[in-house]
């Protein structure tokens, strides 16, 4: 799993992330014909799914951070024994759970071999949209600030990179299930993304343009999260086009991408 630069802490939301990433990969393995790397790649994955989903208590709430400072050898009585101070973070904060819905749903379109797992993927996949989505609905983007206590570095994400996430979640989720829900969800969270974009040039030599702002006011530029995703933007839009190429907006969607591959 992913663990923090200077300790032994542990935040499942990364760990999701790099599933993702693994499967991904595993399905880039499969379309090459790489059979022993699609197997190799798809097992490695299975680990981070399995955590995430250990770490899932049904209602909304999951454990999101694990910290601590040092290794142990697992056994009780030895010399490494420590009663130095731990936490464990527990919490149901809409954000993390639009994220783990999109792995989630995307977990299961990858997994074939166990029916079990992708069925249960795709149930909780829903599920989690549908608490993320209640809980956004009522605080909007004070949910992001509404979790209490240290070692919550998702809380820096932006406004424009939280709706291009819902919208990327939503798009999963409509390829998964077909339902059109989640595609005028998608569609409709992208359009706040979409207008915290600069597209008029700035008065520079090289007239920049193509990125994007953290908010509508537009006078911070997304230029550093410590947890980064900054690739949901891109992620976003893209789904939108494959899945849903006939919509009004499509054009939009394919110039936005255009203007930040040129920035």
């Amino acid at each position: 799993g992913w663990h923090d630069a200077a300790d032994m802490s542990q935040q499942f939301l990364q760990s999701g992330e790099i599933a993702y990433s693994l499967l991904e990969m595993a399905n880039r393995a499969k379309e090459k014909g790489d059979n022993d790397m699609y197997v190799r790649m798809l097992e490695e994955a299975e680990w981070g799914i399995d955590l995430i989903l250990k770490s899932r208590f049904g209602d909304g709430y999951r454990a999101q951070t694990w910290g601590t400072n040092l290794w142990t050898d697992g056994f009780i009585g030895t010399k490494d024994d420590s009663t130095r101070w731990r936490r464990i973070h527990v919490h149901n904060r809409a954000f993390e759970n639009f994220v783990f819905s999109g792995v989630e749903a995307y977990a299961s379109m990858i997994i074939d071999k166990d029916k079990m797992l992708k069925e249960n993927l795709r149930k909780v996949a829903i599920e989690d949209f549908a608490f993320a989505k209640k809980r956004f609905d009522s605080l909007s983007f004070n949910d992001i600030n509404s979790i209490g206590g240290g070692g919550d570095h998702a809380a820096m994400a932006s406004n424009s990179q939280y709706m291009a996430n819902i919208s990327f979640a939503a798009s999963l989720l409509y390829k998964l299930t077909g339902d059109k829900y989640y595609a005028n969800e998608a569609a409709y969270a992208i359009k706040y993304t979409l207008d915290c974009q600069r597209t008029e040039p700035l008065n520079d030599k090289n007239k920049t343009r193509g990125f994007f702002y953290r908010d509508l006011n537009k006078l911070s530029i997304v230029h550093y999260t410590h947890q980064s995703r900054d690739q949901y933007y891109m992620q976003a839009l893209v789904m939108l086009c494959e899945t849903q190429p006939d919509h009004p907006d499509y054009k939009k969607w394919e110039a936005a991408i255009r203007l930040y591959g040129d920035y």
